[in-house]
């Protein structure tokens, strides 16, 4: 029996990354084509999930520089798009935390939940930076960084693959993503 199938003792990046090599075409998600549902959908198979997640980490690498073990924290706000699930499990790849403000709290919140996690860096789409640059506006040492389109990551070409050995033992207790409620900021 492998690793990957010891049932409650598996990593989502050791997942991802079982089935890109053992199940390539099997369908990770179906993306609608624009908000007309009767656009239709376009699939993304595990291999380009995967891949997407590799061209992630080595992009989070080249914005933040490589991660010294800290487990060090950016933020990211963006649309509803794949950018989420690709930028977090990217994160785990480059021993990151990712942090994922709600846009429903107050600036003062989002700003607490960014001191309180020591981000260094607002990762942001590019239709989200007037919003994000507008929050940490006077706060030099935040860096405004765009992302790149929704489908930037998912690109035809194979990425080179990220890295990843920890095992479950190692990894479990990772800090990985950080989710809030105005409930757990103590702020609104």
């Amino acid at each position: 029996m492998s690793s990957h199938d010891t049932h409650g003792a598996r990593l989502i990046t050791s997942t991802i990354d079982y089935y890109a090599a053992e199940a390539p075409d099997k369908i990770y998600a179906s993306v609608p084509r624009s908000e007309d549902l009767s656009d239709g959908f376009f699939d993304v198979s595990y291999k380009q999930f995967a891949d997407a997640i590799n061209h992630a980490s080595w992009w989070l690498d080249s914005m933040l520089g490589k991660c010294n073990g800290s487990f060090d924290t950016f933020a990211y706000a963006g649309p509803k798009d794949l950018r989420y699930p690709v930028l977090a499990v990217a994160a785990t790849k480059v021993g990151r935390k990712i942090l994922l403000p709600s846009s429903f709290v107050t600036a003062a919140a989002q700003i607490h939940l960014l001191e309180a996690t020591g981000s260094q860096a607002y990762l942001c789409a590019a239709s989200n930076r007037a919003d994000v640059e507008l929050l940490v506006k006077g706060r030099s040492s935040m860096r405004v960084i765009d992302t790149p389109d929704d489908c930037g990551w998912l690109i035809a070409q194979d990425a080179k693959h990220y890295p990843y050995t920890k095992t479950w033992e190692e990894a479990k207790n990772d800090p990985w993503i950080i989710f809030h409620t105005s409930g757990t900021t103590g702020k609104s």
